[in-house]
């Protein structure tokens, strides 16, 4: 699952396509999840959706 755990915490971590790095300026976007749980399955379940909705999480860089 594309999460990440970082010393702050879980964050949904999704690799922006080569063709539209350079609008976004990025290789890899991160959005900080709520979850404070330690177990990657809860921050993978709470990543989901937001991951599967890639238009949004795109769309949230690109404001």
């Amino acid at each position: 699952m594309n999460v990440e755990k970082r010393a702050d915490g879980w964050y949904a971590a999704l690799t922006v396509p080569s063709d539209v790095r350079e609008e976004i300026g990025r290789s890899k976007l991160l959005k900080k999840l709520s979850t404070i749980s330690e177990s990657k399955g809860r921050a993978a379940q709470e990543a989901s959706p937001i991951i599967m909705n890639r238009y949004h999480f795109y769309r949230h860089f690109l404001a």
